[in-house]
């Protein structure tokens, strides 16, 4: 009977020990795994920000194709006005000297800088958009690095849990043994000594 009791206090701690080995093999599976799930999220980050480059790289072309084509029109709308206003005057029969000339010198360096200053809000509007997709690409990585923090957290949490629940198995199941073995010395038969008799003389 003292062997089956020993063999089940055995057991037990056996039992015990493989639970504690079991908690840090999932602790290390959950911090391999924390790292896949880093890696396939590092993936969707950079098709995101590959994403917002290429719509922001859309919208700049965009942007720059629409301003040139405003440019192109108002240049060609000051030609034909110019040139209307050169007209008007040859058929009034004014001379194209003095204050008439000055005043279309004048018109004409007026629609020139209207016309720069389309080219430079044309700009302007493609930094805003450079700018503004350098922030957002900013923000998606940034959160990210806060995502990747947290998981690594998650994963080194799990893995320490684990290892004290080992550590924590190992010592009960030293205790448990040492116990058993303690119960059954004690329980071993003790032998008597028989006192030596005393011979008559």
């Amino acid at each position: 009977m003292q062997y089956v009791s020993l063999a089940g206090t055995a057991l037990g701690a056996y039992g015990s020990y493989q639970e504690g080995e079991y908690q840090k093999d999932y602790g290390r599976y959950t911090v391999a795994q924390t790292e896949q799930d880093i890696i396939t999220k590092k993936a969707q980050i950079e098709r995101q920000t590959g994403l917002a480059e290429a719509v922001a790289q859309e919208d700049i072309k965009r942007a720059l194709q629409s301003g040139a084509e405003e440019e192109a029109a108002f240049r060609e709308a000051a030609k034909i006005t110019e040139g209307a206003n050169m007209l008007a005057i040859a058929r009034s029969g004014i001379i194209m000297k003095g204050s008439p000339l000055l005043v279309m010198n004048d018109i004409a360096k007026k629609a020139e800088q209207e016309e720069l200053e389309m080219r430079y809000q044309t700009e302007v509007r493609a930094s805003d958009i450079e700018y503004q997709k350098e922030l957002n690409i900013q923000d998606i990585e940034y959160g990210a690095e806060v995502d990747y923090a947290g998981m690594r957290r998650g994963g080194q949490a799990a893995l320490t849990a684990g290892e004290q629940a080992a550590s924590a198995a190992k010592l009960r199941t030293t205790g448990t043994l040492l116990q058993g073995a303690g119960m059954f010395y004690d329980k071993k038969p003790k032998i008597k000594r028989r006192k030596p008799m005393m011979r008559k003389t």
